[in-house]
């Protein structure tokens, strides 16, 4: 599993490295709706002197003004006591309110991850696999999914499509998970605004609405409208405080509207990824069944839209246990290239597969503190090298003259810092496969 660290752990270490990060403190007089924070703890520290934090920047941490970044604008020493600029704070229930200290403002730094995460593109990158792509009869162009970067497909494998009804592990296999039972759905529930059917193999070679086998659901939501449609799962109680992991593959084309969820009983569902709107996609969620009492539901959910519209669903798989849903073996292929946004194969691959893509990702972009990076921790110096850099690059027009130099130093020192950090992310498995020379047999299963 990838590590991810967040920006309410990475910002306090850029202003550790930069000089910029003086404390974290707590408030020892409850918040309320003025421009004054008090702590004692600031006093106990050392600050005692009148206007010593004057021209610094606090960041509040939690309570009702979490993320909140103001100038302090006056500071009075025998108590502790913190006056900021901009309108008054909202009040807080109580004391306790964490709060951060820095002498550069923290939302310049974290911009300056921001862009140092962009920048830093291919030396840091986000490992992608990506399983959305399923082949279709006959096709060798697929559209790169836009979470891999522009070149930086890596590797694909072909993947068997699973019979959902033939998998062992599979809680719903005693009921119509691969949608093959009948032409009624049977099992399946939907609610008042959508209308499902079935739609069944019927053209040649094949029915690209059915991802296997003979038949899939076809599901229509009514224009403005919201729905469901589940199946529930077997002696539900039996997999009380189990993890559940449930995955279905589903065909859209309009992002954003379907949905994979799991419900126990009445309680909110726990919702994934929405679907891209990119043709078929295997859609996944994870919950844990806490106070089961007679129903667990999964399925899919439909948002509303302005008008009518109709995505098919196809072989669903629920698991317990803390494991991702079933993969089959797969194969690597080397017969494929990339044309611009898409991968194009030699010779397209057999329509009974799926595609795993491994590439690079670009990092993502943190907002505010509870937001995540995907990176692990020791290559987290590395980013934090850049953002130095990034930042001191700013800073340097808005120096004066005779304080540029003492930037310039800095500016060199993190240049040289990210220069020798360049190339130790690119891991030999995400290097590319080669592609074989024309004529060639070395092309995986084909």
């Amino acid at each position: 599993m990838a590590t991810t660290t967040a920006l309410s752990a990475i910002l306090p270490q850029l202003g550790r490295r930069i000089g910029s990060y003086i404390g974290s403190f707590s408030t020892t007089t409850t918040v309320t709706t003025n421009n004054s924070i008090v702590s004692t703890g600031l006093r106990d520290t050392g600050f005692t002197d009148d206007d010593v934090l004057n021209d610094s920047f606090i960041k509040i941490t939690s309570g009702n003004n979490l993320n909140d970044v103001r100038l302090i604008s006056d500071y009075t020493g025998s108590s502790g006591t913190i006056t900021i600029t901009g309108t008054a704070l909202s009040a807080d229930g109580g004391t306790g309110t964490t709060f951060e200290l820095y002498r550069y403002d923290p939302d310049q730094l974290r911009d300056s991850i921001n862009d140092a995460a962009n920048q830093a593109f291919p030396s840091l990158f986000k490992r992608i696999d990506d399983r959305t792509l399923t082949v279709a009869p006959g096709q060798a162009r697929y559209a790169r999914p836009s979470t891999i970067e522009p070149g930086y497909t890596r590797q694909v494998y072909l993947v068997p499509k699973i019979e959902s009804k033939s998998y062992s592990e599979n809680l719903l296999k005693d009921q119509n998970c691969d949608m093959e039972l009948d032409s009624s759905l049977t099992n399946w529930t939907d609610t008042t605004n959508i209308t499902a059917a079935v739609e069944v193999d019927t053209t040649t070679p094949n029915n690209f609405m059915v991802y296997r086998g003979d038949q899939s659901a076809k599901l229509t939501c009514a224009a403005t409208s919201t729905g469901t449609f589940t199946l529930s799962v077997t002696d539900p109680t039996n997999y009380e405080s189990e993890e559940l992991n449930f995955s279905i593959w589903v065909y859209s084309k309009y992002a954003s509207l379907v949905s994979p969820i799991l419900q126990i009983d009445s309680d909110t569902a726990a919702t994934g990824t929405s679907h891209s709107g990119g043709g078929w996609e295997r859609l996944t969620v994870s919950t844990t069944a806490s106070n089961v009492g007679s129903t667990i539901k999964a399925g899919l959910t439909f948002a509303s839209n302005s008008a009518i519209y109709t995505v098919y669903a196809d072989e669903a798989i629920l698991t317990s246990g803390p494991s991702e849903n079933p993969i089959g073996y797969e194969t690597i292929i080397f017969d494929w290239d990339e044309e611009g946004d898409n991968l194009v194969f030699r010779s397209a691959p057999p329509s009974h597969y799926s595609l795993h893509l491994v590439g690079c990702g670009a990092l993502e972009t943190l907002t505010s503190g509870a937001d995540t990076i995907t990176l692990e921790p020791h290559r987290i110096n590395l980013l934090l090298d850049y953002a130095a850099l990034t930042f001191f690059e700013g800073e340097l027009d808005q120096t004066s003259a005779e304080d540029q130099n003492a930037i310039l130093r800095q500016i060199t020192h993190y240049r040289n810092k990210t220069q020798n950090g360049r190339g130790e992310m690119v891991a030999p498995s995400l290097k590319k496969n080669l592609l074989p020379a024309e004529g060639s047999t070395s092309y995986g299963v084909f």
